[in-house]
């Protein structure tokens, strides 16, 4: 059994053994961007498989169904929660196979502990479907936004293992202004080509680079299991199409501007074929949870986030003159998960996201094979 909430946009946030704590503080699991809150305003713990919610003593108090709770709790699937302007829906879904994870009985007075998650969630504390003992996210992952269809079983989320070996995380200036696009790309090369979105790197309106220099700044992680970026570099745009809506980027500092050193080497991500996937197929989309950003705040981006659904079909692309131009999903996307990886369920990058979305909101990813005349010669 795993309990979630569920944002206004549909995102789901699992909670773990370790609970969810929620405010405007960033090292809260759930940053909540509303001045109505506090900084640490609420926190969920799940004991028995029970969800139980705990006011951090915030100045405007939690609501739960329009009612002020003045101790802990007791959550029921389908509960309607508030913080301040923020409305959040209680959720929880049942894991077949998968043992309760135990916890201490819930204290009888209000806690004003609130619990900060560690950089990566292990997958048996949050119970997630498949999930084994290997720890894969950082805080916060997000699991995807139904569009009302049946879901299919996810497969084992370890076999994504080898492409968040390979997820970068970008962050591209904009001028001069202060702010930053933040979006995700992927390591196709060992010499340091990044495949990502255009509108990653470019601004869609002008179609010019966000910067006069069209350089971007590229996190990875040297420990592995999608954990945050801790080794940064310098890349510049070294192909863009809009057409295709793909950008290719080459590493070629280190973030101070030094030479690379000679062991420079990435471990680039399995690719595989996405015009070869087939209607009703498991589907997943993994991004840092990004968009426009003031610099000072992209730390709060490095946090991965995975939504999971099925394939509904393709769809044609006539400015390319393609049947299938892009593959339709049923996850929930935006333009904070620009450039995000779509991984099949064997863990193979098939397609990426480059902001478009279907009529029901569904996300649209462009089949990687789309990438090949960029990627010839990386």
């Amino acid at each position: 059994m795993t309990w979630f909430v569920i944002d206004p946009e549909g995102y789901r946030y699992p909670i773990s053994h370790q609970g969810l704590s929620l405010g405007r503080a960033v090292d809260n699991d759930v940053v909540l961007n509303d001045t109505e809150t506090s900084r640490h305003h609420a926190s969920i713990q799940v004991h028995e498989e029970q969800a139980w919610l705990y006011d951090l003593e915030s100045s405007n108090g939690v609501f739960v169904n329009e009612g002020r709770i003045s101790g802990p709790y007791r959550l029921q699937s389908g509960d309607v929660i508030r913080l301040g302007a923020t409305i959040l829906k209680a959720s929880v879904i049942t894991t077949p196979g998968l043992a309760p994870v135990a916890a201490p009985t819930p204290p009888p007075q209000q806690s004003t502990f609130y619990h900060i998650l560690p950089a990566i969630l292990t997958g048996v504390a949050i119970g997630m479907v498949g999930l084994a003992s290997v720890m894969l996210f950082v805080v916060r992952p997000l699991v995807y936004a139904s569009s009302g269809q049946p879901n299919p079983t996810p497969p084992s989320h370890s076999v994504y293992a080898d492409a968040l070996d390979a997820i970068a995380f970008l962050s591209t200036p904009i001028g001069e202004t202060g702010s930053a696009v933040i979006g995700t790309g992927v390591a196709v090369s060992e010499t340091g080509r990044i495949l990502t979105a255009y509108n990653a790197v470019y601004d869609p309106t002008t179609q010019r680079p966000y910067n006069r220099n069209s350089q971007v700044k590229v996190g990875l992680s040297t420990t592995g299991g999608g954990q945050s970026p801790n080794v940064w570099y310098m890349a510049r745009v070294v192909r863009a199409d809009k057409q295709r809506d793909i950008a290719i980027l080459q590493i070629f500092a280190r973030e101070s501007g030094s030479p690379l050193p000679n062991s420079f080497q990435l471990r680039p991500a399995p690719l595989d074929q996405g015009l070869t996937l087939q209607v009703n197929e498991p589907i997943a989309v993994i991004s840092y949870m990004g968009g426009i950003m003031e610099a000072q705040q992209t730390s709060q981006a490095q946090t991965l986030g995975i939504g999971e659904g099925q394939v509904l079909g393709f769809t044609p692309d006539i400015a390319l003159q393609a049947e299938r131009g892009w593959i339709q999903s049923d996850i929930g996307l935006s333009t904070r998960n620009i450039g995000g990886l779509g991984l099949d369920q064997q863990g193979n990058v098939v397609g990426l996201y480059t902001g478009a979305n279907n009529a029901s909101g569904g996300g649209l990813l462009r089949p990687v094979e789309y990438a090949q005349p960029l990627l010839v010669g990386s």
